[in-house]
C-alpha cells in the first residue's frame, strides 16, 4: 500500500510539473499582449471583471488590435474602451461594444450625456462581438494615425490612458456608468506589451456624479 501511495504520489507531482507551466504560458499579457485587467492576473478573460489587451497586426504593422471582454448588466448594455490624454472622460476616443451584435465609435466632448456622440467608425476592420453567458466580447483593429486632421482621433503613437466602462444603453445613448468604470493608473504605450493592472480600481474623483452625467 505504501509503494502503490508513493506511486500516485509521484504520478501527481509529474502531472503537475507538465499542467503548471502550459496553463501559465496561456496567459499573454506581459509577453505578446498587453493588457489592462481586473482582478489584476485574472485569466481568461471570461474570468475577469473586465479585460482589455493589444497587440500589433501579424500581417499590417499600421494596425493594433485590440480585444475587450467586459461583465455586462441585463438587459440592452454596452462594454467601452476609450483612449484619453488625460486621466478625465472628456476629449476621450471611445469604442463602445453594444450587446446588440454591433460596435460603435464615440468621442466624448464633455461630461454630460449630452456631449457623447457617435462618431464615424473609420480607421477600424476586423470587427467581431458575441455576447455569451453574460459576458460581452468584441475585437477590432484599429489603425495606429490616420493622419486626416481629425483631433478627435488620437493617434496611438502616443501614450494614452485606457478607460472601461459598462451600464445599459437606449438606443445610441449610453446610460450612466456609475462605479462601473476603471481608469490605468498612468498612461500607456500602446505600442507595447506591458501588463498595466495594478490599480486598476483605484478610480479617480469625477467632476459630476448625477445619473445624467457619464463621466
Amino acid at each position: 500500500m505504501l509503494i502503490w501511495n508513493m506511486k500516485s504520489l509521484f504520478g501527481l507531482i509529474a502531472l503537475l510539473c507538465v499542467w503548471l507551466p502550459a496553463h501559465a504560458a496561456e496567459d499573454p499579457c506581459g509577453t505578446t499582449r498587453g493588457c489592462f485587467r481586473s482582478p489584476e492576473d485574472c485569466y481568461p478573460a471570461s474570468a475577469c471583471t473586465f479585460f482589455v489587451a493589444w497587440n500589433r497586426n501579424s500581417g499590417n504593422d499600421s494596425l493594433i488590435d485590440f480585444e475587450l471582454s467586459i461583465a455586462a448588466v441585463s438587459g440592452d448594455t454596452y462594454g467601452a474602451v476609450g483612449f484619453s490624454e488625460n486621466d478625465k472622460m472628456p476629449d476621450s476616443d471611445v469604442y463602445v461594444c453594444r450587446s446588440d451584435g454591433t460596435l460603435q465609435r464615440y468621442f466624448t466632448g464633455g461630461y454630460g450625456q449630452g456631449q457623447v456622440t457617435t462618431r464615424t467608425n473609420k480607421g477600424l476592420s476586423n470587427i467581431t462581438l458575441d455576447v455569451v453567458d453574460g459576458i460581452i466580447r468584441c475585437t477590432f483593429s484599429r489603425i495606429i494615425n490616420l493622419d486626416d486632421g481629425d483631433a478627435d482621433f488620437p493617434s496611438l503613437n502616443n501614450s494614452l490612458y485606457i478607460i472601461v466602462a459598462t451600464s445599459t444603453r437606449t438606443g445610441d445613448t449610453l446610460d450612466y456608468h456609475g462605479e462601473s468604470r476603471w481608469l490605468t493608473p498612468k498612461s500607456v504605450n500602446l505600442l507595447a506589451t506591458n501588463d498595466v493592472s495594478g490599480g486598476a480600481d483605484q478610480l479617480p474623483t469625477t467632476k459630476n456624479t448625477n445619473a445624467a452625467d457619464v463621466s
